[in-house]
């Protein structure tokens, strides 16, 4: 009895779950902000999704730098986004939100394009590791932007339901990048 009582707990947690996302969606349907910002954040999971699968790989193999080499890399990214995010709240004040999200996630994408490519020529581990602690302040300034416009789009009786969403999706996105990124690994 007491399992069968676990069970449907269980059940109704899980329905709960799943419906207050489909009502943060339908939340969404309403405004346009929001609806930008989610398809931002899907699209970002399945890239993040991808990195976390595959920057090792490039690290070790491609740099072929090994598991110091890698190491040293996340190091580099984590003292970038430090000091990235003080920056951003010295200086990013004056920008709107919409213009610092945009801004700044094409900087994140220049840099990554530059990480990525400058090893066909040069297939070294400092560039990495310099280019790491560069793109800090454009990430920085682009999880804040996205933060601010996530925290403004509805009401505030909504924004609990909202910011569930986001994570939802985000999470649920990041799990279609590795599997993408686990198949097609070894072709691409």
């Amino acid at each position: 009895v007491a399992a069968a009582a676990a069970i449907d707990r269980a059940r109704g947690a899980i329905a709960a779950f799943w419906g207050d996302w489909l009502d943060g969606l339908r939340l969404l349907a309403r405004t346009w902000l929001a609806a930008v910002l989610l398809g931002f954040a899907a699209v970002t999971g399945v890239g993040e999704g991808v990195m976390l699968t595959l920057f090792v790989v490039f690290v070790t193999d491609v740099l072929e730098s090994g598991g110091a080499g890698y190491g040293l890399v996340i190091s580099a990214q984590a003292a970038g986004g430090l000091v990235g995010g003080v920056l951003v709240a010295r200086l990013g004040g004056g920008i709107t939100p919409v213009r610092l999200l945009a801004g700044s996630a094409v900087g994140v994408g220049l840099i990554d394009l530059c990480t990525f490519t400058y090893p066909l020529a040069w297939p070294v581990l400092w560039p990495a590791v310099a280019l790491m602690v560069v793109v800090g302040f454009p990430f920085a300034a682009l999880s804040a932007a996205r933060a601010t416009l996530q925290q403004t789009a509805v009401e505030d009786a909504y924004l609990g339901r909202l910011l569930g969403t986001f994570g939802t999706t985000s999470a649920l996105a990041m799990v279609v990048g590795i599997v993408i990124a686990g198949t097609l690994g070894q072709v691409v």
